[in-house]
């Protein structure tokens, strides 16, 4: 038990042996579908195996023998089939684009029907099926700074747009956009998309701008500008800011450019 909670614990990323672990800690919402049914298999044949040889320390018996090798028989085979699926092809260096966007994924996260949208007080909110409740929560986030900015401005609100954080660089849109996160829940995911909206607001970061094209060497400096106190209090209309030095960004939020400080 403690060997494979130590194995458990240091395979955060899934890759394919992995599957050969009874338990996978780690699988982001926007990646391909897992071989969840077959590794179920896999795990309760292998309960059934050191179950049947934990009896067999104790005397040996026709029945725990007999369930040892059926479920070696199929934990072998539906061990080998997890493991051989396929792991999530995301490149890290060059130019990205769509092309490089597993096939598994680019229909679903960049095809035409790949949203739903919907329009609530002006402003267009679009979600990828199944996230549709989620726009309420949203606009909790945008409509209380839209409301702040003035008339011309918030007459002007881009769409918010659900961008897949994994495969970000397959979207090619030149559209102003604010983009909510694959996860929600906690206060951090609030004040990321009401950061979003500040920044575009007073012009800190441009909305259009897909996140990892801003590269260091290219941060903008935003020390001692009036437009970063406004940014701070517009943020402040959905959540009070918190002065925390590691904030749970998601990955797209990594580096900190164009990030007001205080």
């Amino acid at each position: 038990m403690a060997v494979l909670g130590f194995l458990i614990y240091t395979n955060p990323m899934n890759g394919p042996a992995g599957w050969l672990l009874p338990v996978m800690q780690d699988h982001r919402p926007d990646w391909p579908d897992r071989p969840s049914a077959v590794h179920l298999v896999y795990v309760l044949a292998l309960a059934v195996a050191f179950g049947g040889i934990a009896l067999l320390k104790h005397r040996v018996r026709l029945a725990p023998a007999a369930a040892v090798v059926v479920a070696l028989a199929v934990a072998v085979p539906s061990g080998a089939i997890a493991a051989a699926e396929p792991s999530v092809a995301r490149p890290s260096a060059g130019e990205l684009s769509l092309d490089d966007v597993d096939p598994r994924v680019r229909e679903r996260y960049f095809g035409k029907d790949a949203h739903r949208c919907s329009v609530r007080q002006g402003i267009t909110y679009c979600a990828y099926p199944g996230y549709e409740p989620w726009i309420p929560l949203w606009e909790q986030a945008v409509r209380p700074i839209a409301e702040a900015l003035p008339a011309a401005l918030g007459a002007r609100m881009p769409r918010v747009e659900q961008t897949s954080y994994t495969w970000f660089f397959g979207d090619d849109s030149d559209t102003p956009m604010v983009r909510p996160p694959m996860t929600w829940g906690s206060l951090d995911q609030r004040r990321m998309l009401a950061e979003d909206v500040a920044l575009w607001a007073t012009g800190l970061a441009d909305a259009s701008a897909r996140a990892g094209e801003i590269r260091a060497g290219e941060r903008c400096d935003v020390r001692g500008q009036a437009r970063t106190v406004v940014t701070i209090w517009l943020m402040g209309h959905v959540a009070a800011w918190s002065a925390r030095p590691t904030p749970r960004w998601e990955p797209r939020h990594a580096s900190d450019a164009a990030r007001p400080h205080s």
